[in-house]
Formats: C-alpha cells, structure tokens, sequence
C-alpha cells in the first residue's frame, strides 16, 4: 500500500523511526539479538523431532525433549527420546538488519473501481470514488474504503459501520 499513497508511505516510515533515540534503541535490541542468537548456535543443538532448541548442562548424551533425562527439571518438550551428539546444530532463526524507508512510490494510471452496474464505487466513509488500491472488510462486507480512509481510526469507520472493529481484516484489492 506505501508503493500506492505517499501519505501511507510516510506514516509508514514515521512508525519504524520515530527519532534517533528510536534508533540507538533499536539498534542495542539488534545487537543483543545477534549475541544471543550467536551464543546458541556455539552452544546448542535443536530436538531432531520437534526442532525446540535445547542446551546440555552436564551429564551423558541421553535426552529427554522438555526434561531432565534422570528426572526432575519439567520443562516444554514433545517429550522424544534422543543423542544430544547426534541432534541436529542450532541455526540462528532471525536475521537482524537495519531499517530500510519504502522507495518512493511510482506513480501509474489510477484505477477507479467500478461496481457491477457500471457506476464507480464510493468509499463509505468519504463517500468519494475509490482510487487505486480498495479495502474491503472482510466481517464487514459492505464497509470499502479507500487507502486514505483505512489510515484512518477504527471509530472513524465505526460511524458509518458500528460493527466494525479495528481487529477485522481488511481484504486488499489492487
């Protein structure tokens, strides 16, 4: 949708960087991320049945996924028997880069969407034609909105639908 509204790209933006403080913040989470991420991959291995990452303390090789093999130490687990020298290395899951802006949207020929009679389809909020990019409820199919009207509040489009709520799907038509 950013590629479509320039105010959405902004807004987008204006969510993932508030301001510097945001970044440095952001960037110590990134780097006690990798660390972490780095540690277990030098110190663990993964259930080879249920792929849970888990860590040998001491004692033999044999594992039980989710406790101690001996007994005690109840933890989540499938509960597999298994080799901890044979179980499968820890990969690390999250790939941690910096934030990249949205490139700035390429303008093409605006759609205007159209109902079945011909006549263009209006937004229920704005009640104006609805250009480009249409969103639908999904709980709520008469609710369609525009892309500016879907930046707006949940309580802006529960005027017009009082069933709506913000945690309905919007379908996306493009």
């Amino acid at each position: 949708m950013a590629l479509e509204n320039k105010d959405y790209q902004q807004r987008l933006n204006a969510v993932h960087v508030k301001n510097a403080a945001d970044q440095k913040r952001l960037a110590a989470i990134a780097i006690v991320t990798q660390q972490d991420e780095k540690w277990k991959a030098d110190n663990c291995k993964l259930c080879p049945h249920c792929r849970r990452v888990i860590n040998k303390l001491d004692g033999c090789d044999s594992m039980i996924c989710g406790k101690n093999y001996h007994g005690g130490d109840v933890q989540d687990g499938c509960g597999q028997q298994f080799s901890y020298s044979t179980a499968p290395a820890y990969q690390p899951s999250v790939d941690v880069r910096p934030f990249m802006p949205v490139p700035a949207p390429k303008r093409s020929a605006t759609r205007i969407w159209r109902e079945d009679n011909g006549e263009a389809t209006t937004c229920s909020v704005c009640s104006k034609a609805v250009e480009g990019i249409k969103l639908q409820c999904i709980n709520c199919p008469y609710l369609v909105c525009c892309i500016n009207c879907e930046l707006l509040d949940a309580s802006d489009m529960q005027a017009v639908s009082p069933h709506h709520s913000n945690l309905h799907l919007m379908q996306i038509f493009r």
